[in-house]
């Protein structure tokens, strides 16, 4: 999406609070999904034409999750599980290397 907002617009947002920025900020990813169908992803760039990336939303992150990524084992997903239920534990560069080839995923260092 490629348009230059007014002025007035910008200072308007810049005048609010960082709670109501990430309010305003929802409400206008929630349009863009309306807008773009939320099915794919949604390109962001600046009003002089820049490539600022894409949003991803989530019924878009699924597919391509399904598309590319492989299917887990039951112990894969017991790992993930797990991984999710304990965020603070971490994992080595060295220990990640080793599940990667077991995802049929090849390191690439």
């Amino acid at each position: 999406m490629n348009t230059t907002p007014t002025p007035a617009a910008v200072e308007y947002v810049r005048a609010l609070s960082p709670d109501d920025q990430e309010a305003v900020l929802e409400f206008l990813l929630k349009e863009l999904i309306r807008i773009y169908g939320g099915t794919g992803l949604i390109p962001f760039e600046s009003g002089e034409g820049e490539s600022m990336g894409y949003y991803v939303p989530a019924a878009a992150a699924a597919e391509l999750r399904q598309r590319f990524v492989p299917p887990a084992s039951p112990e894969g997903e017991l790992q993930m599980a797990e991984a999710l239920a304990t965020p603070g534990r971490s994992v080595s560069f060295e220990e990640m290397k080793g599940w990667l080839p077991a995802a049929g995923v090849a390191p690439t260092r």
